[in-house]
């Protein structure tokens, strides 16, 4: 679980480093631009980090994994 989480977690910030290097690139966007279009990201990870403990106790661990490998099929 800890390897999966690893893979996540680097490509993750993999894509964050292309696509701040897309916009400023080939949009030729300022980098506070880049700024902006990124800060809902961060914003929605605030609220996840706010969230998820309060309710990971009290959901079955069937509908969690169940949720996760729903979305992740198309």
């Amino acid at each position: 679980m800890q390897i999966i989480a690893c893979i996540n977690w680097a490509a993750f910030s993999c894509w964050l480093i292309w696509v701040q290097l897309y916009y400023q690139t080939y949009l030729n966007l300022t980098p506070i631009r880049t700024m902006l279009r990124v800060l809902p990201m961060f914003i929605m990870g605030l609220v996840a980090l706010a969230l998820v403990p309060l309710i990971i106790g009290r959901i079955n661990i069937i509908y969690i994994v169940g949720a996760v490998l729903a979305s992740a099929c198309p």
